[in-house]
């Protein structure tokens, strides 16, 4: 599925509608400034799908992701210029505007493509939340 955002709602964390070529909007992500260093993603329901939320304590760069029922998706960990997804295995690189995890998403400035929407959703706001 491919996905649209605003790039720059999103690099500042605002409110981030993520919305299909037609422009009916599906997701959305939003800044929790109730729990600091969490984003939560939305259905267009306003149903909670999955958060994101950077790990402080951690001795290297650390985002957790969790399905609004409370299971764990995935922690990503940046070490350099490298990204990890454990436990998956995914290792990437951040490219000028995005990245790319190959067989599984790819995000671009503005554009997202995957198939799975909470990890997908979940691995893109984590990358803006482990930036801080």
């Amino acid at each position: 599925m491919e996905l649209y955002y605003e790039y720059d709602n999103y690099l500042k964390r605002l409110k981030t509608p993520l919305w299909q070529e037609k422009g009916r909007v599906l997701y959305y992500g939003i800044y929790d400034f109730s729990y600091k260093y969490r984003t939560r993603i939305f259905d267009v329901d306003d149903n909670e799908i999955a958060y994101v939320e950077k790990d402080i304590t951690a001795e290297k760069p650390c985002v957790g992701a969790w399905l609004h029922s409370g299971e764990k998706l995935f922690d990503l960990y940046k070490e350099g210029d490298e990204y990890t997804v454990e436990p998956q295995g995914y290792r990437f690189k951040k490219t000028d505007n995005g990245f790319v995890i190959d067989g599984v998403m790819t995000a671009d400035e503005g554009k997202v493509t995957g198939d799975d929407i909470p990890l997908m959703l979940s691995l893109l706001f984590a990358m803006v939340e482990i930036a801080r």
